[in-house]
């Protein structure tokens, strides 16, 4: 997949197009990707249109995204598209207006053939534009458009704000379902105290990245991939109240039937169940029945899911 961040810098062939901000490439976003993969069958190149920041006046927080930029990419080019277009949100963009978009971005330079968004989608200059305007506009023109459905799950709408809060929230089977993947958290192995070593429960810390939402504190069930190879175990996420004094945010995993050294190593934690929240132990001894406690849960959890 092609990463474009000038779009007059290539000689393009006739589009399909998706546009969106496509935060967590949930099945809705995966819904507007098929339409586009299957227009590749009428020789369309199948581009994915986002700007390079966030549109509009919202604030935006470091933890507010489901996805971090290299993640979403990765996702778009294991989807299978050709282009992803991360195109530059000025003051010029902002000021664009909605026929003027079309026109010279899309229909002018990228050749769109076939354009699909959510049937939601608002776009241009103070949002004027919106897929009434793009009806019209791709008769104008002579290209096809068609405003997708939204997705469902649980007879509500699949929306990025809805997998946050889940997230926030600690639903990972609700996240599974509507991200048709669990919510990921990737990053090194680190050295941490090592105080699970000392009570038999060895386990792996990583950081939590920047730019990323935070999952609700507490334990998860959860898989871990590393080098190819992937392994079930339990998962900590919180600042450790027990053992820490300084409240640092983190992933501490023990994994199961694992004896592999990981230090430094890139892993990615899959968050599968919840299963309880993270608490302050009156001593380590507590702590340790406790840790105990969640291996069991975890090991049986792990057994219904290969049942």
């Amino acid at each position: 997949m092609e990463i474009i961040k000038d779009i007059n810098q290539i000689q393009w062939r006739p589009t399909a197009i998706t546009i969106g901000k496509f935060d967590g490439v949930h099945i809705g976003h995966q819904k507007l990707l098929r339409k586009v993969l299957k227009a590749k069958e009428d020789d369309c190149t199948a581009v994915v249109f986002t700007f390079d920041r966030v549109p509009g006046n919202q604030a935006v927080t470091l933890q507010s995204f489901l996805t971090l930029e290299e993640e979403k990419q990765h996702f778009m080019q294991e989807f299978g598209m050709d282009c992803y277009v991360m195109f530059p949100f000025t003051k010029e963009t902002a000021a664009m207006e909605p026929e003027q978009f079309v026109s010279k971005i899309l229909v002018k330079t990228m050749r769109v053939k076939k354009l699909y968004v959510g049937s939601d989608f608002r776009f241009g200059k103070d949002r004027k534009g919106d897929v009434v305007l793009l009806a019209e506009l791709a008769k104008r023109f002579g290209f096809t458009f068609e405003a997708i459905e939204k997705e469902t799950y649980l007879d509500e709408v699949v929306s990025s704000s809805r997998v946050r809060d889940c997230v926030l929230n600690g639903k990972a089977e609700e996240i599974t379902a509507m991200l048709n993947r669990p919510y990921l958290i990737s990053g090194s192995v680190i050295h941490g105290r090592k105080l699970g070593r000392t009570i038999g429960i060895p386990t792996i810390n990583v950081a939590l990245p920047e730019g990323k939402i935070r999952p609700k504190s507490g334990v998860y069930c959860t898989r871990v991939r590393v080098d190819g190879k992937s392994f079930f175990g339990i998962t900590n996420i919180g600042t450790k109240p027990t053992v820490q004094d300084e409240p640092v945010y983190g992933a501490e995993t023990y994994l199961f039937d694992c004896n592999e050294d990981l230090y430094e190593k890139e892993v990615t934690i899959e968050l599968l169940h919840f299963v309880r929240e993270e608490k302050k132990f009156s001593s380590v001894e507590e702590l340790s029945k406790q840790l105990e406690q969640d291996k069991q849960y975890g090991i049986a959890y792990v057994k219904g899911l290969e049942a």
